[in-house]
């Protein structure tokens, strides 16, 4: 099909451009013209993807609410897992899964790491434009690259594990605001004015290890494989599910002795602090869709009001005409002609002048 200067052999499997080689295409069966091209570079490598629709019915995000709304609370519970986000656990659930990164990942992504920085070491000593630099430059882009596939690939193979899991319809996270979580530290002075340490590196280290641990992006591919698939991915406030028992609802900083410890002062309830925060996660869910909260509002229909002759007006309105010794008064800007009266009056004279 021709498309400008891109076109697709469909038959033969190959995609040719002006800009690259001929590609070998992975045809699917059943293929068919695609709606758009889409074509990026990342560090030297070229992708190339296609859209087209292929008619498979994909039910709504309300039609998936309605449907849940049918449930009884002990049956939606049934149905639904909660799912904790964390920094050394990435995600969490409720029925005591956890989802991350392999042992050899890990040590090839902290491997790449130093390579990285070395490589960014020796791009800073060579002379900016030059064919060294700008092959230092590619080294990095590459170890970059490594580790950004390597948290794709685990938030696709995860949010795969969950969306095709036919046990649970309704997949509920805590709200996380990533963006302010991750936010540099603010500097500190103290009483004269002097700069103090205010934990820069460290929380440089916590945001690196956030940003890193694929919060955004599982979410991000579970919520459109979900909807796929009829389910539901919603958001419940996060506040004190890391605190809160998920026995008897005893809520207290004391019930986290450790960072992956969960022991109930009350209850004695004991639970790994991940597993146990998915809980609260899920009982949140169950409860924000059987009240509705989360269903979409339907939004507001503002209208023009015009002056028009025809189903609301039927006939012109005119204007008021002004009567003898009146002006009229603009609201806005004020007028001049009001201050002034319009009978001339003789002006006074003294006798004698």
């Amino acid at each position: 099909e021709q498309t400008g200067s891109l076109y697709i052999e469909c038959e033969q499997g190959y995609l040719h451009s002006p800009v690259f080689s001929d590609v070998i295409v992975r045809r699917v069966e059943d293929f068919k013209p695609a709606a758009s091209i889409h074509i990026s570079v990342n560090a030297a490598r070229w992708h190339v993807s296609f859209n087209y629709d292929d008619g498979t019915p994909e039910p709504s995000v309300q039609e998936t609410t309605e449907y849940l709304m049918q449930f009884t609370e002990n049956e939606l519970a049934a149905v639904t897992v909660g799912l904790d986000r964390g920094v050394n656990l990435p995600l969490a659930s409720s029925d005591g899964q956890r989802f991350g990164f392999t042992a050899i990942q890990d040590k090839r992504l902290l491997a790449q790491e130093r390579y990285k920085k070395r490589w960014q070491r020796r791009q800073a000593r060579r002379v900016k434009g030059s064919k060294n630099s700008f092959k230092a430059k590619h080294k990095v882009a590459r170890y970059q690259r490594y580790g950004a596939d390597v948290r794709r690939d685990v938030a696709h193979k995860t949010s795969f594990n969950l969306a095709a899991d036919p046990r649970y319809k309704l997949f509920v996270f805590e709200a996380l605001k990533v963006q302010n979580m991750t936010k540099r530290a603010k500097p500190k002075q103290d009483g004269h004015g002097r700069w103090i340490n205010n934990g820069a590196a460290a929380k440089s280290g916590l945001n690196k290890a956030i940003l890193a641990s694929t919060w955004g992006k599982t979410k991000e591919f579970l919520s459109y494989k979900a909807q796929r698939s009829g389910k539901l991915v919603i958001e419940v406030p996060a506040f004190y599910s890391s605190q809160e028992c998920a026995a008897c609802g005893h809520t207290h900083p004391d019930n986290r002795p450790s960072q992956a410890e969960f022991v109930c002062q009350r209850c004695h309830h004991t639970n790994h602090a991940d597993h146990n925060a998915a809980s609260i996660i899920a009982k949140r869910g169950v409860r924000l869709v059987l009240s509705g909260a989360c269903m979409q509002k339907k939004s507001k229909k503002c209208g023009i009001l015009n002056n028009k002759v025809g189903e609301v007006i039927s006939e012109p309105v005119a204007p008021v005409p002004s009567t003898l010794g009146e002006t009229e008064v603009s609201r806005l800007g004020g007028n001049t002609q009001a201050l002034r009266s319009l009978t001339q009056e003789t002006p006074a004279t003294t006798l004698g002048v």
